[in-house]
């Protein structure tokens, strides 16, 4: 683990630089189509599938993580602003072309949760070796190198607390 001087700081995220971000990767990836870029490779992802089993349509994706990781280090999205953002894609042009949502909020709030989900796996991949290494078994040489460049440029994720080993000793002074 890094030492608390060579950690970085995290930073607010605001919707317009998840907006900037998500606007940059459409016009990259020459759509603008959230639900088909994003939101359909990664449809059956829940909050507790492995990596691994979803690891091949993440590293398809490969440059919006990029993008995501360049604005949240941690690989934490704040729920709102990102949900924000999203909204404010979707009222610059239209990205939602499905059906399946009826509302801009209803459609936001779908792409945000693949969005987390997503970092959520990396991070995965990040903090433990087996779950990098049934994922690295998926994917060929090229999206291996990828995969290990976004990790690398993830921080270790630091949680708010320090952990203790029993609860007597959250009181003990120290």
């Amino acid at each position: 683990m890094s030492s608390p001087a060579t950690r970085r700081k995290p930073t607010k995220i605001t919707p317009s630089q998840v907006e900037k971000q998500l606007s940059e990767y459409m016009m990259d990836a020459g759509s603008r189509d959230l639900e088909k870029l994003i939101g359909k490779p990664l449809e059956s992802m829940t909050w507790s599938t492995s990596p691994a089993s979803h690891i091949v349509p993440i590293m398809k994706a490969c440059s919006v993580w990029q993008k995501l990781i360049e604005l949240a280090p941690n690989g934490i999205l704040p729920p709102a602003p990102t949900k924000k953002g999203i909204e404010a894609c979707n009222a610059e042009g239209l990205v939602n072309f499905t059906k399946k949502f009826t509302t801009s909020a209803g459609f936001a709030d779908h792409i945000s949760v693949k969005l987390r989900q997503a970092l959520a796996k990396l991070r995965s991949c990040k903090e433990c070796p087996k779950s990098l290494a049934a994922a690295e078994k998926k994917l060929d040489h090229r999206s291996v190198t990828e995969l290990h460049a976004l990790l690398a440029a993830m921080n270790e994720f630091v949680p708010a607390f320090s952990p203790v080993s029993s609860p007597r000793e959250a009181y003990t002074e120290r």
